[in-house]
Order: structure tokens, then C-alpha cells, then sequence
């Protein structure tokens, strides 16, 4: 320990070494590890002192030891064989920083100046060099030699990234996510006429209704007799759950920061043209990076439209403290029965329009039964878009 009680230690200086337990010999070099004050842990308004002659407590550390580096930088500087003493510091409080080695090593490894011709050598030294085989030099130290050997055997280029707010967000969220006892639901839809419901309100309203909207506003009214689904789980009230009214359905929209989930409030009040007006001003405000905490907080279940980009099936992970999650695939023109048997017990083959659907549920609360009549419920609307129609009011 550097520092008695009552001193007071500098931010960024040595506090204290921890020897570690190793199976070295009696006589061998162990290691220490250094700990260092963090700057969060200084009050700001107390009047910080460094005493100097608490570094000289400890004789038998190296100077090496002593230079502010982390320990990713002492092991480059041990590779290239380099006393971290001699390299200059540009990192706060003179810490020596990763480029300040590579910097170092680039200087090292420049050819040395040759000698002029009219320097002379003794006859007894060019003896002896002839005599005396010279020892092979170890090869120089680039940068790029350095930080290959510290990248490992396989050469492989690395670049650490640093999280923005959304990906941490998410990283928390997911790894809360992961606690939920999930069960999937999977099955597929024929939107064919959904299709053509799409195509006649075009044509007639000169409204672009996209496929994402009718499927918003039918998974609303499933809600309605299924509210079950609609529910929030908090773990810390472990035997109870909330049933929300309100139909607040998270879409997921990708964004200059990533992905981000914000939520259509009270789906259940609007009409297809004002979902999709709520619809188009999440996407652009997405797109610009100014979604507001009031469009991503509140939202009581999702749809993840994956087909956009591309596959079928997916395995969504639940959006805590939701219950369910619907991952929606790709629409794809595929062969099917038509359902109605020619003379002699023969089924038609027609062309569909089939989309696939993954139900990612928590099963503390959602059963495969409930999960199952709500999809019907849901397909139902999808498959007869003049049902859903009617049971809007």
C-alpha cells in the first residue's frame, strides 16, 4: 500500500498492489496488479494532494510497474520488448496509450544511420570480427508485426466498436428478454385477397395503404376478443399481470442508429387510414434519428415485419415486459389446394400468395390454446378482408 491513512491519493495514481497467487518459485518475478483511483469516486469539491514519497514506499517495483498503461498495452510493450519508462505518455495523467507504443516501435524500427567511409576500423577488431561469428539480430518490430502477434496466430484484423444509446438499450433489454421462458406458434396465411383489398383501395381512394397497416389493424381487432395477449408481466410480482385496453403495437423500423421499436397508441380507435398516417410518421421519424421516448415507451405488444428484408420463419424474442411477439416473413407466391374437390375427388391447384407467421410468447402467462385461437382469429380477418371490415366500429 502506497498511501497511509489520511493521505490523500491522486486521481490516476498507484493506490496499492495486489501480488496474485501463482505456481512460480521461491525467487521468481510474480506479476502485480495496480489499482487505480477512478475519477467518479473523487468528490469534486475536496482538495486533492499528492504525496510523492509514497511512491518510494515499495523499492522492489520496477519503474515499469509504476507507468500508468492498462494491461492490453503492457502486454504489447512485453511483445516488442519494450521498457514502458522510455515511451512518453499522451493519455490522461501520462498514461501510455496503445498508439504511444506503436509510435515508439515505428521510431525504433527506422534503419539507423550508416557510418561514413572515413571511419576506420583496427586490424584487431576486424580479426576478431572474422574469428567470432556474429549472432543473427532479432528481426525488427513494426507496427504491423506488433499487432499482428497481439492479434493471435491467425493474423485476423480486429476493430472494437462502442455501442450508440439504441444498441445499448437493446443489449439490456435482450439480455433481460432471455430470462422469458419462450414458446413459439408458427403458421401461414393466404393474403391473396388481402392483396386485392389492397390493390381496390388504391384505385379507389388514391391511398397507398401499405400490407403492414392491414395487418396492424386486424391484429387489433383479434385483441379485442383475445385480450389475454395484450397483457405486460412484471417478474418482481411474480404471480400477477396486467391486461392493457389500449392496443399499443411496437413496430420494428430500421434507422440511421439501428433498430428501433416505437408503438402505434390506441390502435384500437383508429381507422385503417390512421394507422397508416401513424404508420408513415414513425417511419420518418425514425429515419431522422428523432423518435421520442413517448413513441418508444408504453407499448403493450409487437410485430416484427422481418419479410421486408427477406426470410420466412423466424424465432422473435419477446420485448419486455410484453407477453408476445409476431415475427411476420416474406410474401410468397406458392401452390396450394383451393379447398374445393373437382368431380371425382380431385382438389385444384391455384396459386397463393402465402405469408408465414412466428409467435414468440411467454408461456408464464400465454398457453398454446389461447395463443392458437387468437392466430386463427387473426388469419380470419387476413384471409376475409370484408370480415374485418365489418367488425370495425
Amino acid at each position: 500500500i502506497y498511501f497511509q491513512e489520511e493521505e490523500d491519493c491522486q486521481v490516476g495514481q498507484v493506490l496499492l498492489e495486489i501480488e496474485i497467487e501463482s505456481d512460480a518459485k521461491t525467487g521468481d518475478v510474480v506479476g502485480v496488479n495496480q489499482v487505480y483511483i477512478p475519477e467518479e469516486v473523487i468528490k469534486p469539491d475536496r482538495k486533492v494532494k499528492y504525496s510523492g514519497e509514497a511512491l518510494e514506499k515499495r523499492g522492489n517495483i520496477s519503474m515499469d510497474d509504476k507507468v500508468l498503461a492498462t494491461p492490453a498495452v503492457r502486454s504489447l510493450a512485453k511483445k516488442a520488448n519494450i521498457d514502458l519508462t522510455k515511451v512518453t505518455g499522451t493519455g490522461k495523467q501520462g498514461r501510455v496509450l496503445a498508439e504511444d507504443v506503436q509510435k515508439f516501435v515505428e521510431q525504433k524500427s527506422q534503419p539507423a544511420q550508416t557510418a561514413g567511409q572515413g571511419q576506420t576500423i583496427s586490424a584487431q577488431n576486424q580479426q576478431q570480427k572474422v574469428e567470432q561469428p556474429q549472432k543473427q539480430a532479432p528481426p525488427q518490430q513494426t507496427s504491423q508485426t506488433l499487432f499482428k502477434a497481439a492479434q493471435g496466430t491467425t493474423g485476423e484484423e480486429k476493430l472494437t466498436i462502442k455501442m450508440n444509446d439504441f444498441q445499448k438499450g437493446m443489449q439490456k433489454t435482450m439480455t433481460e428478454a432471455l430470462k422469458i421462458p419462450h414458446f413459439y406458434y408458427k403458421d401461414e396465411i393466404d393474403v391473396t385477397q388481402l392483396m386485392e383489398f389492397r390493390a381496390k383501395i388504391k384505385q379507389n381512394l388514391n391511398a397507398n395503404v401499405t400490407v403492414m397497416t392491414l395487418l396492424i389493424k386486424a391484429f387489433s381487432l383479434a385483441l379485442k376478443e383475445y385480450p389475454l395477449v395484450n397483457s405486460t408481466y412484471d417478474p418482481e410480482k411474480p404471480f400477477e399481470y396486467t391486461i392493457h385496453k389500449s392496443h399499443n403495437i411496437n413496430i420494428a423500423i430500421a434507422s440511421q442508429n439501428g433498430l428501433v421499436v416505437p408503438n402505434i397508441k390506441n390502435c384500437q380507435d383508429l381507422s385503417i387510414m390512421q394507422v397508416q398516417e401513424e404508420v408513415n410518421r414513425l417511419r420518418v421519424i425514425a429515419e431522422k434519428g428523432q423518435v421520442t421516448p413517448k413513441d418508444l415507451f408504453g407499448g403493450t405488444i409487437t410485430l416484427s415485419n422481418i419479410g421486408n428484408i427477406g426470410g420466412t420463419y423466424t424465432a422473435p424474442i419477446i420485448l419486455p415486459p410484453q407477453v408476445c411477439i409476431v415475427g411476420i416473413g416474406k410474401v410468397q407466391v406458392l401452390p396450394r389446394f383451393d379447398g374445393t374437390p373437382k368431380d371425382g375427388g380431385e382438389y385444384k391447384v391455384k396459386a397463393a400468395k402465402i405469408m408465414n407467421i412466428s409467435f414468440g410468447c411467454d408461456h408464464r402467462i400465454l398457453d398454446g390454446a389461447t395463443v392458437a385461437n387468437f392466430s386463427n382469429k387473426w388469419k380470419l380477418y387476413l384471409e376475409n378482408p370484408e370480415l374485418m371490415c365489418l367488425d370495425m366500429h
